[in-house]
Order: structure tokens, then C-alpha cells, then sequence
């Protein structure tokens, strides 16, 4: 869905940098921070509770989706996860993307995220500035060691029973 659309980037991966959009963002929208979610946070909750592939909202004009579920070479699951803005599902259009990993407190924290600019309806000539989404993402992929996505039966396993699973029965690289 974001890979389809015309973006430019601004990237951040490291530990306690604020969101990279330099730019005041749109009202009523959601920063996505690098560093942990406060526990109650719509975005921490999701990734706590929600299984991949659904697109939900988490306040007005903003939704989410989690893109998938996967164990890093470091003995956490990770979730990489999009911010998207509009009236409806249908609608909605990425903000942001990002990858969350759940540290043995049971909080989550941002490693890296990538702010989405869509271009202008007209479809100019729009040239992304430094790299596309998924170049930074699999960037961050490889950083942290994250393995296969995990399947959804895995997933849902760790979803009903808390994150206690053990990563071990994942394959991580």
C-alpha cells in the first residue's frame, strides 16, 4: 500500500532521538517517537493486542496497521507497524512507518521509523529525497537482526498468552 504511492523519507535510527518530521505536523495527527510508548498509548496498546494485517483506528482522522510480527537477534519480538491519516479505512493514506520492539518490561520502543510524504495529487515529477521506505526499513531489518515474519498461528499465540512465548521456537537471523 505505501510502497505503491510516490514518498520521500526522513529516517532516524537511534535510541532516544525525537520524530524525524523537522516540519509541524498536520493537526490532530500522532508523533511517532524514537524511545519507549507510554503504556497507555493507543499505538503501545495496539502493539500489544492487535494481530497483523488489520487496519484500525486510533483516533480521529488517524488509523494503524501492523505489518507484521518478527524475533530479533536479540531475544525480543519486534513489530513493524504504519501510522495512516484520513476520514475512513479506505481512505487512508501512511503518515508514518516504524519497528517497535517489546523489551522484557513489557514495554514497547521505537528503534527506527520513517516519516511519509505523499506527493501532490497532480503527480508531478516527484523525485523522493535520500531513501525510499523500504530501503530504510530493511536497513533497520538487518540492524537489529530481525528474522522471518512470524506465521500468524505464531503470532496469535503470543497474542493470547502475552508475549511469554519463548523466541527460541522462532527463526531468527
Amino acid at each position: 500500500m505505501a510502497a505503491a504511492a510516490a514518498i520521500a523519507l526522513t529516517v532516524g535510527l537511534a535510541g532516544g532521538a525525537n520524530f524525524l518530521n523537522t516540519a509541524a505536523p498536520p493537526a490532530g495527527t500522532q508523533h511517532v517517537r524514537l524511545g519507549p510508548l507510554p503504556v497507555q498509548t493507543a499505538v503501545a496498546i495496539s502493539l500489544e493486542q492487535r494481530p497483523s494485517g488489520q487496519v484500525f483506528r486510533i483516533r480521529d482522522g488517524q488509523f494503524m496497521t501492523i505489518i507484521g510480527t518478527f524475533a530479533d537477534r536479540g531475544q525480543r519480538y519486534c513489530r513493524e507497524f504504519e501510522i495512516l491519516r484520513g476520514q475512513s479505512r479506505d481512505d487512508a493514506l501512511p503518515e508514518a512507518a516504524a519497528i517497535a520492539c517489546r523489551h522484557p518490561d513489557a514495554t514497547w520502543v521505537v528503534e527506527g521509523a520513517a516519516h511519509v510524504e505523499m506527493a501532490d495529487a497532480q503527480g508531478g515529477n516527484f523525485v523522493p529525497s535520500g531513501v525510499t521506505e523500504k530501503d530504510a526499513l530493511d536497513g533497520l531489518v538487518k540492524m537489529l537482526g530481525l528474522g522471518e515474519t512470524l506465521a500468524p498461528k505464531t503470532e496469535a499465540g503470543l497474542l493470547e498468552n502475552g508475549w511469554k512465548s519463548q523466541v527460541s521456537s522462532a527463526t531468527p537471523c
